[in-house]
């Protein structure tokens, strides 16, 4: 559990010296909008605030309130407390599921740190709880204690309901039984499902009333139309190929891992791979190899984890499936088959592997090899593990703002501030200063259609009032929205790159890219020494009205 919590404590450093000015690349859309705990007033009439609290999994936001109601930010207690406890749920999932189907302690805890590095470690946010959940929920059936895997599954459904469907379908798969009737008779079996089945549909019902008012969840017909979606869009979901959609890729493949592309020497390994991880599990859990374990006084493992091992493989399949014909809402179908396929390989690669390791190990020590190298491979061993929890940490995202006196000048600003801008730091402008922005691409995550239409009116009509040679459609968008500061750039080269991707995003934002390949000069550049506020060596937070002052009518 201590090796769980190192790559969190390498941040530490960087969190103190740069704090408040940091945050969870990802805790933009779940974690800043929790600050309203703290204090009702920040981001009054605020869609993006709204329609992201709207999709924010209500367990996962119980977790902040005991802090908020100390005072402590929901975005220090994300990385100081949320994040470490994702990363010690997952090493305690593994390891007990882990241990009930091989009952050796040392091998179990080898076991671990393999899985959760071949996941990755977890960063605090609702998906990084997804593989703990499925795995407890499988011990808890296995185990038949109904009233604790009811529990955990109505909170479950309060995290990440797409792990709770996965924990569903896999428990009632093993149901199923190879004699006639093919379906256990089991009480306790039965039991436990159904108070499993109970849980998750009372966290379910919790859910959908927290969204009620926020809009029907976008469908696959609809996503079809933006091209938010589209393989050149922000969030590509629909390939060019049928390749590049169901099979390589991040959000609609059911292998996310070769998101590269559907190369052939990819499907070739994959398969290879698959296909030795199949062989190794049912042999290191079979009898044709207990001879091994019993040769060395080692436990066997237990037949079952073959049977998970395949429920988990089938639920990823079967849920995939369905994803991409009737529930697209919410959740991407590749995190169906993240929790159940991709967790099966992780399972089934960590078990074999250590399991016979350590009959190797084992082995050599009857014989005296083992002993002779046994401290420097244990020195060996403790270099690799500390260098890789490093190495992990350095792998979690967190965004550092460079423009600290814009932030600062803005903290210090009405709660009811609105900032425009198509900049990156734009995405980070309520992270930072808790205040509200207009449109930003980070934040449009179209969950629903009304939202992603009025984000698309606001980023088409941001770039339009900007990038012109008068402030008149500034002076529109001011009257219409409320606009108080923009964030613009010192140099052209920094933001076209920006604007041709909110053009691929929204088609309507190319005149501005014409506008500046034309050689047109924006209207702000001009006004810019007057009325900016702040800024840094690359942006500068101007005054809006400042800008659209004395526009010709």
């Amino acid at each position: 559990m201590a090796i769980a919590l190192l790559p969190y404590v390498v941040l530490i450093p960087e969190v103190v010296q740069f704090y408040p000015d940091v945050v969870h690349d990802d805790a933009v859309n779940f974690v800043v909008w929790l600050r309203r705990t703290l204090d009702p007033g920040l981001f009054p009439n605020d869609p993006i605030a709204r329609d992201m609290a709207a999709v924010t999994p209500w367990f996962y936001a119980a977790l902040f309130r005991p802090f908020a109601a100390m005072g402590i930010d929901p975005v220090l207690t994300h990385i100081a407390v949320v994040m470490p406890l994702s990363g010690l749920l997952l090493a305690f999932s593994a390891f007990v599921a882990i241990n009930r189907f091989w009952q050796f302690p040392p091998g179990a805890c080898v076991a671990t740190l393999i899985l959760v590095w071949l996941v990755g470690t977890p960063q605090g946010l609702p998906r990084d709880f997804g593989y703990a959940i499925v795995l407890l929920a499988v011990v808890g059936f296995e185990s038949r204690r109904a009233a604790l895997t009811g529990l955990g599954l109505f909170l479950a459904a309060g995290l990440l309901p797409a792990a709770a469907l996965v924990s569903g379908v896999a428990m009632s798969l093993l149901m199923l039984a190879p004699r006639p009737r093919y379906v256990t008779r089991e009480r306790l079996a039965w039991r436990t499902l159904l108070a499993a089945g109970g849980g998750a549909v009372a966290g379910g019902l919790v859910a959908i009333a927290r969204k009620a008012g926020s809009g029907a969840a976008i469908s696959l017909a609809e996503a079809r139309t933006i091209p938010f979606f589209a393989s050149y869009g922000r969030r590509p979901f629909f390939g060019e190929t049928f390749a590049s959609t169901y099979g390589c890729n991040e959000r609609a493949g059911l292998l996310p891992l070769c998101e590269g592309g559907p190369d052939a020497w990819i499907i070739t390994w994959g398969l290879l791979v698959a296909g030795l991880l199949v062989g190794a599990i049912w042999f290191v859990s079979s009898g044709a190899a207990g001879r091994w374990f019993r040769a060395v006084g080692q436990p066997m493992l237990d037949r079952r984890i073959a049977t998970i091992w395949v429920t988990l493989l089938a639920t990823g399949c079967l849920l995939f499936i369905l994803a991409h014909r009737v529930a697209f809402s919410l959740h991407m179908p590749e995190r169906y088959s993240r929790y159940s396929i991709t967790l099966a390989f992780a399972l089934a690669t960590a078990i074999t592997a250590t399991s016979l390791a350590s009959v190797g190990v084992a082995w050599t020590t009857k014989r005296g090899y083992w002993r002779q190298f046994r401290w420097p491979l244990a020195a060996a061993a403790s270099i690799l593990v500390a260098f890789a929890a490093v190495r992990e940490g350095r792998r979690i995202h967190l965004v550092l703002g460079d423009a600290p006196a814009i932030f600062d000048f803005l903290r210090r600003t009405p709660k009811e501030t609105v900032v425009g801008g198509v900049l990156f730091e734009t995405d980070y402008v309520p992270a930072f200063s808790s205040r509200a922005v207009l449109v930003s691409m980070e934040l449009l995550t179209p969950y629903h259609m009304s939202f992603y239409n009025e984000m698309s009116k606001r980023a088409i009509d941001i770039g339009a009032s900007l990038y012109q040679q008068t402030p008149r459609a500034l002076v529109e968008l001011r009257k219409q929205y409320r606009v108080d500061y923009v964030l613009v750039e010192r140099d052209p080269a920094y933001v076209m790159p920006l604007l041709q991707m909110w053009a691929r995003n929204f088609p309507s934002v190319s005149s501005a890219v014409g506008f500046l390949n034309e050689g047109g000069e924006p209207f702000f550049r001009r006004r810019l020494p007057a009325c900016e506020v702040a800024g840094n060596y690359r942006v500068a937070l101007a005054d809006a009205a400042c800008l659209a002052a004395d526009a010709p009518r």
